[in-house]
């Protein structure tokens, strides 16, 4: 089993941009709840592998919700490589998406995952363009690893964290 820990910046709650904004402007939608990704764990036995995203400000005393989302071997190797700052020869898939806005000008903002529904998480990741913000629907594998390589923070919305997540101990 491999083990790789890392820690994200802190922040507080923001908005973030909805799917029914208007162009050029941020809809508010339920609270959500800043995350730092705790843990990358790959059980090479088993052949799976997750990450555990804790909340960066604990919402009661009973100690800091973590949310474990089980990802795919190319999405931990990516994340695997944004935390070791680890670099390919060639540009990989993810690389190659975050050049290819970067170039074109815009840049990432924030990734959330805001909602859980039949066992699937769904993720958005919030750019800011030169034509104004865009939402990218987005696995939350993804939108990870992306948010990693931008050094953007990630939110988990609170109904996901209420529904999903747990307390550690």
């Amino acid at each position: 089993m491999g083990l790789v820990r890392t820690s994200a910046k802190t922040g507080e709650a923001a908005s973030v941009i909805g799917a029914g904004a208007a162009p050029g402007r941020r809809a508010r939608i339920a609270a959500v709840i800043e995350v730092r990704l705790s843990q990358l764990v790959v059980v090479e036995k088993g052949g799976y592998q997750f990450v555990r995203l804790e909340e960066c400000e604990p919402a009661s005393t009973a100690g800091r919700r973590v949310l474990t989302l089980v990802i795919g071997p190319a999405e931990a190797a990516e994340i695997g490589r944004c935390l070791s700052k680890e670099q390919t020869l060639r540009p990989l898939t993810h690389q190659l998406a975050f050049d290819i806005l970067s170039r074109l000008g815009g840049k990432i903002e924030r990734l959330v995952i805001h909602d859980l529904r039949d066992s699937t998480y769904y993720g958005r990741l919030d750019l800011a363009t030169p034509q104004g913000p865009v939402e990218l629907d987005c696995r939350p594998s993804d939108g990870i690893a992306l948010s990693l390589r931008a050094g953007t923070p990630i939110f988990v919305a609170e109904k996901v964290m209420a529904e999903a997540g747990t307390v550690p101990g």
